[in-house]
């Protein structure tokens, strides 16, 4: 049976996407695990509502698509700060973006990246034999180029607000979450484009990577921590 590699290349550039920051920032176990917690727990807080909610959230509505942002909003964004009250360590930028990465690694290695492998896997062994293909349908390496953006799309909202739900939870400054929240939406955009296929898959990355890339650098301003955060990128920067 032949099996396409480029098939692969998405599943595995996510990979890669979620496991490089962790390997730059400098490893914090407790970190890892707060955010371990924070994210699996929001997915299955964001499953249990979608499927109590079953009708609604998959109707082609405004009401809809605003829903799945909110929800990410809620939990992920939510727990992220909730979990990052734990922590009793000094606040350093360099800590909030390892809090942040380690949201984007589970995102985009193990939930996109190494599941995605697996299925794709089963698929080839499995489906392709009960139906007597000889091989999955070729893929497309250059819409590897969009599905990779896409993935550093959620690389840099999750680690922007990661970083903040740990300078808010350390600062005492609940209200500096907030200034995350709007990036929850591309949850939103994503949902909406997923059942409308209005706009073309890379202009949708394209905006929402615009976006994202804007906002973030427009929250940490707001917060007074864009300075901080620019240095908290070096590798010698207190851990």
């Amino acid at each position: 049976m032949y099996v396409d590699p480029v098939n692969y290349l998405p599943v595995v550039l996510s990979m890669a996407i979620g496991i490089a920051p962790v390997l730059y920032f400098r490893r914090n176990g407790m970190l890892f695990l707060l955010a371990a917690l924070a994210y699996f727990m929001a997915i299955v807080a964001k499953a249990i509502v979608q499927a109590v909610f079953y009708s609604f959230f998959h109707e082609q509505q405004l009401a809809t698509y605003i829903a799945y942002g909110a929800l990410t909003a809620v939990f992920e964004i939510g727990f992220a700060y909730a979990f990052a009250l734990f922590y009793r360590g000094k606040f350093s930028a360099h800590r909030g973006w390892a809090y942040g990465s380690y949201l984007a690694f589970f995102e985009n290695a193990i939930v996109v990246g190494a599941f995605g492998l697996l299925s794709l896997i089963v698929i080839n062994l499995f489906v392709t034999q009960a139906t007597g293909l000889d091989s999955l349908a070729s893929g497309n390496i250059l819409m590897s180029i969009p599905s990779a953006f896409e993935r550093i799309t959620s690389l840099v909202a999750h680690a922007v607000w990661g970083y903040l739900a740990l300078f808010a939870a350390v600062s005492r400054k609940p209200a500096y979450v907030l200034a995350g929240v709007p990036l929850a939406f591309i949850d939103s955009a994503a949902a909406w484009w997923d059942m409308t296929h209005a706009i073309s898959y890379p202009l949708l990355i394209a905006i929402l990577f615009t976006f994202v890339v804007v906002w973030s650098a427009a929250a940490l301003a707001v917060t007074g921590q864009l300075g901080d955060a620019r240095r908290g990128l070096g590798r010698k920067a207190e851990a």
